[in-house]
């Protein structure tokens, strides 16, 4: 299931690669990924203003702390463009990135320091959505998520996830959660994909965070999530 791809490689830059993000990846990232069923239905990205972000597709919306750092569209492209260069000694996922693309839309995301910050972790959160119209087999957020572990997994980074999937309901939406951890580095980061299935679509929240703090000031952003 190639479509998995995106989630996953948007998962691994933000809890490693922010700091290594430049402007001159987002200068060179491409226009909105976006297919022909997106364009042509109800389908927007949102918008993120004065501390809430909303989406009238998916009919909810969150507060944020606006001393974050949101990201444009132009600067999540670039973040996907990154993850291409990541894994470009691996042709399959090359490829199956690719085919991604098409039906994959990125929809938010903020950092808690700027780009480039002289941090040694720079916790995250991405909103992304993807067309699983044609993957019959995802009924549920933990279908879609299984997929995702097992691309994990053939990454060179040094991946170990939790037994269980857990669950959580946001703003009436039932979300399956598979939690990873990402070990190695200077300071244990610990990633949760967060999925649900809304309609052709599974839309799914990834937090990316190294301490309790973080994992606070991420879940309160959870957390305030409700159906417009």
């Amino acid at each position: 299931m190639k479509n998995i791809i995106t989630l996953i490689i948007s998962g691994i830059l933000l809890s490693c690669a922010p700091r290594d993000a430049t402007e001159e990846i987002f200068q060179d990232s491409t226009d909105k990924i976006e297919n022909h069923e997106v364009k042509n239905s109800s389908f927007d990205y949102g918008n993120a203003k004065s501390g809430i972000y909303t989406n009238d597709y998916f009919n909810f919306e969150i507060k944020f702390d606006t001393s974050w750092s949101i990201q444009s569209q132009k600067q999540l492209n670039g973040i996907v463009e990154q993850g291409k260069r990541m894994l470009n000694d691996n042709s399959a996922l090359e490829k199956a990135i690719e085919a991604a693309e098409i039906n994959t839309a990125y929809l938010f995301a903020m950092f808690k320091h700027e780009m480039g910050a002289p941090v040694s972790f720079n916790p995250s959160l991405i909103i992304l959505a993807e067309n699983t119209k044609r993957m019959k087999g995802v009924k549920q957020g933990k279908d879609y998520l299984f997929h995702a572990r097992e691309n994990l997994k053939q990454t060179k980074l040094n991946y170990t996830f939790d037994q269980d999937y857990g669950s959580k309901k946001y703003a009436a939406y039932n979300f399956d959660i598979l939690t990873a951890h990402l070990n190695g580095y200077s300071t244990p980061i610990t990633q949760k994909y967060i999925t649900t299935v809304i309609g052709n679509f599974t839309l799914s929240f990834i937090i990316s965070y190294s301490t309790k703090e973080e994992k606070q000031e991420l879940y309160q952003v959870l957390e305030s999530m409700k159906k417009k």
